[in-house]
């Protein structure tokens, strides 16, 4: 698998920013990647040594509602709490704001010029 598709971004709650107070950073990664491919990619792209990776998979969850059936509510993920070693650091939220596309303005639509209306009274 191509490194640069391994991560595909961070996750910013609560618990994960509690994570980080031991040197730890959780991520969401590519479903079908690997413990030594989330190792050397946040390696290779962040520049840190990672000590350890821990893998936690976020099932489909699904309501169900009635004569409707089964929706699905959540969609599955993979997640990886990345334990970097002891005086390395990279900062989380500059990287989700580095991985959002960047929105271009749109121009205003040009208006016709008005065509003045002369009232001989």
């Amino acid at each position: 698998m191509n490194l640069s598709h391994v991560i595909q971004g961070p996750v910013v709650t609560e618990k994960a920013m509690r994570h980080s107070e031991n040197n730890q950073v959780v991520l969401l990664v590519h479903p079908d990647a690997t413990k030594t491919e989330i190792k050397s990619a946040v390696s290779k792209f962040f520049g840190t040594q990672v000590a350890d990776v821990k893998i936690i998979h976020t099932p489909l969850k699904v309501r169900v509602r009635g004569k409707h059936g089964p929706q699905p509510k959540r969609k599955p993920r993979k997640k990886a709490i990345i334990c970097l070693k002891e005086g390395q650091s990279f900062d989380i939220l500059k990287m989700g704001s580095a991985s959002a596309p960047k929105k271009i303005p749109k121009k205003a639509p040009e208006k016709a010029p008005e065509k003045s209306v002369s009232s001989a009274a």
